[in-house]
């Protein structure tokens, strides 16, 4: 691929906005920056309760919907009047917001033992909103608004990083029901992004026949995105219950460190390659293409080695320089950290792949595959029994990312010969 196909391509979407793309690598990298300057002004307990809200917040994103976001996408697209969205449909989905905010506020609340009502209120509140962005957006994306959707989607992390630079030079009033409050602010703000869009429900339209097609379809998607939504987050989900949330803010900062690069890497590659991949298959044979890629498996090694070494030695001098005595990890987390980004950024090309050749059956299998995934997770933890820490959790992690991996590679396989 061609340095002028690499620049085209990253740089256009289907909507023609060249900057969809950097919209989306400023808000990874503004939460990533965030993460960083609320661990220098927090303390580390309180950091730690705020990393588990980020946490919260990445699982609602993918979680919140069930995957009827993707769905939602094709009805509106397949309509005869692109231009009308049903207020039924909106009615619908408001409620399906609300009720999934209270499950998730509930569920959380419990499980980590929050205190006060306020602070679940916020909760609540910061659910509701970010469930609320993915289905507008989602209407946005179907109206082919990319650029528009995606400022919604990422404008709370970007927010939320020129508000720590507020705290850092004290601008702001500085704990943690102050950070709390600023977040939901962050939170809601982008959704004015799609009031100005000038998109508006109708009434009168039926919305029965949509609304179908949109559960029957998003339905099929839901085991997968609950399992993404766990991967991504269960080591953060599962350290503050078992190990506390000191443990967390420790595991959170070298894990941004190290983990961040390649997970910037892993939302590019997943932009880029998968439509690329599907033209390839379509214009010519996906074979003899995958036998051109192979000449350039030595150079992304390379690349790759020459990352993992540079993060883990910087991640350590980075810490002890930026947070001298506050922060630290055992030097055999740090190296499951740099496999669990490889594994993560191996990820975003063979899952890119695997949309690209795959038939409706081995999707099918890929699927059940992933849903196992998750269940080695849990096994390995098991298998830690009493003794499991934070190695343990990160060592289940790499587990179950090595095992979706594997049936992943196996399922591409079978599609290309």
């Amino acid at each position: 691929m061609s340095l002028k196909k690499i620049y085209k391509v990253f740089l256009t979407d289907h909507s023609g906005h060249a900057g969809t793309f950097f919209v989306i690598a400023a808000g990874s990298i503004s939460l990533m920056l965030a993460n960083l300057i609320f661990a220098r002004v927090l303390p580390a307990h309180d950091f730690g309760q705020l990393s588990l809200f980020f946490t919260i917040i990445s699982f609602v994103t993918t979680f919140g919907l069930l995957g009827m976001d993707q769905s939602l996408i094709r009805a509106i697209i397949s309509k005869e009047h692109r231009s009308d969205v049903p207020l039924g449909l909106i009615g619908f989905f408001g409620i399906w917001i609300v009720s999934t905010a209270v499950i998730i506020t509930a569920v959380t609340s419990f499980f980590y033992r929050f205190a006060g009502t306020g602070l679940i209120l916020t909760l609540f509140a910061i659910c509701f909103s970010i469930a609320t962005t993915v289905f507008l957006s989602s209407i946005l994306r179907a109206r082919f608004r990319f650029f528009r959707s995606q400022v919604m989607l990422q404008g709370w992390k970007i927010l939320i990083f020129s508000c720590s630079l507020m705290f850092y030079f004290k601008i702001l009033t500085l704990d943690l029901k102050s950070v709390v409050l600023v977040l939901l602010i962050c939170c809601l703000a982008p959704l004015s992004s799609f009031i100005r869009s000038g998109i508006k429900p109708e009434r009168g339209i039926p919305y029965a026949p949509i609304l179908k097609r949109v559960l029957s379809e998003g339905f099929m998607f839901a085991g997968l995105v609950i399992t993404v939504g766990f991967m991504n987050t269960l080591d953060r989900l599962a350290i503050p219950k078992i190990m506390g949330y000191d443990m967390l803010a420790d595991y959170t900062v070298f894990w941004t460190i190290i983990c961040g690069p390649f997970i910037l890497l892993q939302t590019g590659i997943g932009f880029v390659l998968l439509p690329w991949f599907r033209k390839k298959h379509i214009d010519e044979n996906i074979s003899e293409f995958t036998m051109k890629m192979k000449r350039y498996i030595p150079i992304a090694l390379f690349f790759v080695l020459l990352m993992c070494v540079f993060l883990y030695f910087f991640s350590s001098w980075f810490v002890a320089t930026v947070y001298p005595n506050k922060y630290y990890i055992s030097q055999p987390v740090k190296v499951f950290l740099v496999l669990l980004g490889v594994l993560r950024l191996y990820y975003a090309f063979i899952s890119a792949m695997l949309g690209a050749v795959a038939s409706f059956k081995d999707l099918v299998i890929a699927n059940a595959a992933a849903v196992l995934s998750v269940l080695v997770f849990f096994i390995v933890l098991f298998v830690f029994g009493g003794n499991v820490g934070l190695f343990g959790i990160v060592f289940a992690l790499c587990s179950a990312w090595l095992a979706r991996n594997i049936s992943y590679t196996a399922v591409v396989s079978r599609s290309i010969k």
